[in-house]
């Protein structure tokens, strides 16, 4: 029974193929006229097979089933295996050569040059002047001056009166006098940038501290001395290129010196007043702030030639006048 089945599945199997090959569409698996080139995976898989070549394929039926030959150049081994189609090929013509003709030259049309463009000339156009505004009647614009040769200054400062000696027929005394106040007053004319010549004012006030007399002891003393100064002065810059300007001084004058209500015990009192030549000498520094004002800083030494006054008991004596001045003051410049 087994028997009988088996052979009987292989027949209907052999049968089944047998119907599948004779049956098969001619066009189901005919890809020879689609293929240009060798069929690569054929070649891999299916070429290599070895074994005794299949019985030719039925008459009519050659290159209808998988027939590569024509396409390939030489046997499908595949075909032959399988199908039976061991039928001798044709020689495959030799391929012929073609000559192509060489491409003409291509002649490169000719590259044009950028150029940078030139550059443009740049024109510098002035801006307009502004318009003029019109002066409102009445008033007018003067412009700014240099400074003049003109100058005006003013200074104040301490000043002390050297110990005087008082002599004369009945009178034998030394005086001594407390520090005081100075003031000045000039106008001066700048001649080159180096000199310069000025007119000054200037007053000075002491208090009598103490007299003493001919081979005696100091005793208190009251009144004042004062004197006031015409001088005319001759001012010498020393222009170094510093900040400030050194400068020396000179000058010469008359001076009006006074005595008022000076007393002591065991003196007669003495009222009065006698005008007699000056002279000074000095130096200082004068410090610009701008073009016309300046800070000024200087020393003077002030002298006379003796006064001569008379006391109440009607004697006459002569005295000293001699005095340091320090000084700080301003200069404006027309």
């Amino acid at each position: 029974m087994k028997r009988s089945f088996v052979a009987a599945l292989a027949g209907a199997a052999a049968n089944v193929v047998a119907v599948v090959s004779a049956s098969a569409n001619p066009t189901a698996y005919n890809v020879a006229p689609l293929l240009q080139a060798r069929d690569p995976f054929a070649d891999r898989f299916w070429g290599l097979l070895q074994g005794p070549v299949a019985p030719p394929q039925p008459p009519g039926t050659a290159g209808l089933l998988y027939d590569f030959r024509e396409v390939l150049g030489r046997p499908d081994l595949f075909a032959e295996r399988f199908y039976g189609q061991a039928v001798a090929m044709p020689p495959a013509a030799a391929p012929q050569a073609q000559l192509t003709p060489a491409p003409a030259p291509v002649t490169a049309a000719p590259t044009a040059v950028l150029r940078a463009p030139a550059p443009v000339p740049v024109q510098i156009v002035q801006a307009p002047a502004p318009a003029a505004r019109p002066i409102p009647a009445g008033l007018t614009l003067a412009a700014a001056a240099e400074p003049s040769r003109w100058y005006m200054s003013g200074a104040v400062g301490a000043a002390t009166l050297s110990e005087a000696t008082n002599t004369g027929a009945a009178v034998a005394n030394q005086a001594a006098y407390d520090v005081g106040p100075v003031l000045v007053f000039a106008v001066g004319n700048r001649r080159t940038a180096s000199l310069a010549f000025e007119g000054e004012v200037a007053l000075r006030t002491f208090g009598l501290s103490t007299i003493t007399p001919a081979g005696g002891t100091p005793v208190t003393a009251t009144g004042t001395v004062s004197n006031v100064a015409l001088m005319a002065n001759a001012v010498w810059n020393t222009n170094f290129g510093w900040r400030f300007n050194p400068y020396l001084l000179g000058g010469g004058g008359i001076a009006a010196h006074k005595l008022e209500n000076v007393d002591a015990p065991g003196i007669v009192g003495t009222t009065g007043d006698d005008i007699v030549i000056a002279y000074q000498l000095g130096f200082g520094a004068d410090l610009p702030i701008n073009q016309r004002w300046s800070l000024d800083t200087s020393y003077r030494y002030f002298s006379t030639l003796a006064p001569e006054f008379t006391d109440a008991g009607g004697n006459t004596f002569e005295t000293a006048v001699a005095s340091h001045n320090f000084l700080v003051g301003a200069r404006y410049r027309f």
